[in-house]
């Protein structure tokens, strides 16, 4: 369950400030079907580094922390059997997240707020998502590419798929921003022909049929209504790295985030996780468990693969992974490498 005085205790600033520093940490600004993710190698050299502020060479990230910030933390079923997915998103009231919400191409000017100096002459433009949460920025120095930019002006680009391939080939900077920040990426934009498809450390995915939908999250995130997520942390998960590689199961980064959730957890979820160990305990047959509502089953599925990890492989789990734990609906992949 969360308990109030931990969450009160728990400061936002802090935990922000303590995963910037933490190289196994990684952070996402963006909307369903446009997400921008930043993300450093342990020992990757800085470019520049201050209060809540990150970059290197391949990107960079500034973060705000308004006052009114609502923090969810979450765990949510994995594709994979063997593993579950976890985060924070950092979450605002809809009227105080909204963006520009641009529908077309639109020139925005110079970036003046780029975080290193070098980059602030170089003009932005909004390749319009239409996305309440974010906007999703093209940044270049480059005279031809401003100028094929600018005959474009006012157009749907993304639904232009030859306008879209020569932005592709183009490879210009960009720049998520939303009132919790900004993440900028210098790497090349992700493409099926290449090899590997989405490049390693900080990259954008732009999906314009996702983005068709007009949400703002993934349905199987548990935003409380009326808000919507402005910045996204994901701690090292205990059971794969940040490329997405099985490993060793980490009993430091599961209690680490275990603290995040107890926190910050939805109620629904957290209680449905201690209804079942409860359950376990006292010797219930599988059959007779049953929780109502979405996040509290996918909170059950979740604890009983973390049973698996952490207690091992039993006949016992086996029986209660075989009711709960079928594979019912397949989640919404908010992490595609994983």
């Amino acid at each position: 369950m969360v308990h109030p005085d931990t969450a009160m205790t728990l400061s936002i600033d802090a935990t922000i400030r303590d995963h910037l520093a933490t190289p196994g940490s990684g952070w996402s600004i963006g909307a369903f079907g446009a997400i921008a993710e930043f993300i450093r190698d342990p020992n990757e050299p800085l470019a520049d580094q201050g209060p809540l502020v990150l970059a290197t060479n391949r990107g960079a990230i500034r973060i705000v922390v308004p006052p009114d910030v609502r923090p969810v933390a979450y765990e949510m079923v994995s594709s994979r059997p063997d593993r579950w997915l976890h985060g924070v998103a950092f979450c605002l009231d809809e009227a105080a997240a909204r963006m520009s919400v641009r529908q077309c191409l639109t020139e925005v000017g110079p970036d003046d707020d780029a975080v290193m100096d070098a980059d602030r002459t170089a003009i932005l433009f909004d390749i319009g998502t239409g996305a309440g949460n974010v906007d999703a920025l093209l940044r270049t120095d480059d005279s031809a590419l401003i100028s094929f930019l600018r005959e474009h002006l006012g157009q749907n680009v993304l639904a232009m798929p030859d306008v879209m391939a020569t932005l592709v080939a183009a490879n210009p900077q960009r720049v998520f921003v939303s009132r919790m920040g900004r993440i900028e990426v210098r790497q090349r934009i992700g493409s099926p022909a290449a090899d590997p498809p989405t490049p390693e450390g900080p990259h954008t995915h732009v999906l314009p049929k996702v983005l068709s939908r007009r949400r703002t999250h993934s349905a199987n995130l548990p935003i409380p209504p009326g808000t919507v997520p402005c910045l996204n942390l994901y701690p090292a998960n205990p059971t794969f790295d940040m490329l997405g590689r099985p490993k060793k199961f980490d009993d430091a980064a599961f209690a680490r985030f275990q603290s995040l959730l107890q926190a910050w957890g939805v109620p629904d979820a957290t209680e449905a996780k201690d209804a079942l160990v409860a359950a376990i305990e006292t010797g219930m047959a599988p059959a007779g468990f049953q929780m109502q509502g979405r996040f509290a089953r996918s909170a059950v599925r979740v604890a009983l693969r973390q049973m698996a990890h952490r207690d091992g492989e039993s006949g016992r789990l086996a029986q209660w992974r075989s009711v709960h734990d079928a594979p019912k609906y397949e989640p919404e992949d908010i992490h595609p490498d994983h």
